[in-house]
């Protein structure tokens, strides 16, 4: 207000705080972005995460590359199942806008998510969460440098088949079920490996963990 004083509220000072950081670190390009939405699920990145004992892990696709590790137990005990689905999806796209952003660049996409947490911190742009919190502000930063949209939109695990299947190692249903979806045969897809190919991997699970923590600690106190 001119001439006057106001108070800036806490949500205020987050919103410039991401806003600083993007700009500080954009390259200076930007994409027009096509108004039309893609279509074909093969160029649209999938992921999905399981906390079971016995095969917890992530799984993820897109083109022919795919990923799926197993979550360190010490991770599951301290992360729910939607920090571990945002957390996958994270990454992938971490991976995807590192090694190929021109696949990414300048295109719309509505991705597939049987959690309800991160399919509604994308869609709002918030959490009261925090480190679901950082997780979105972490996916819209992506989106933002690389100039593209993503939506999630929600559905149940059993209709996200590749995600799904590579998300429990289940191999053989993966395998067949690229063939019949996408036509890629076993040996025309490629398997990546998100711990070594990313750089801050560990930064960004050990972050989590963290706000993970950290959020659960305030609940005791209160």
């Amino acid at each position: 207000m001119r001439n006057g004083s106001t108070s800036v509220c806490p949500e205020l000072i987050k919103q410039l705080k991401f806003w600083k950081e993007i700009i500080v670190k954009w390259n200076g390009r930007s994409i027009s972005i096509s108004p039309m939405w893609t279509t074909d699920q093969t160029c649209i990145p999938s992921t999905d995460a399981s906390r079971s004992e016995h095969d917890g892990g992530a799984g993820g696709v897109f083109r022919h590359w795919y990923f799926a590790f197993k979550w360190p137990s010490d991770v599951k005990v301290d992360l729910d199942i939607y920090h571990l689905e945002a957390l996958a999806c994270v990454l992938w796209l971490t991976w995807i806008c590192t090694h190929h952003p021109e696949d990414v660049a300048g295109k719309r996409f509505r991705m597939w998510c049987d959690n309800e947490a991160w399919v509604w911190t994308i869609a709002k742009g918030r959490s009261s969460w925090p480190a679901m919190e950082f997780l979105g502000n972490y996916c819209h930063t992506l989106m933002a440098k690389h100039s593209f949209i993503l939506q999630l939109d929600f559905l149940s695990t059993h209709k996200n088949t590749a995600a799904d299947t590579a998300s429990r190692f289940a191999w053989n249903e993966f395998f067949a079920y690229m063939q019949t979806s996408a036509n890629l045969s076993q040996h025309e897809l490629v398997q990546v490996n998100l711990e070594t190919e990313i750089d801050n991997f560990a930064e960004l699970v050990w972050q989590t963990r963290q706000l993970r923590c950290l959020s659960l600690e305030l609940l005791t106190k209160h």
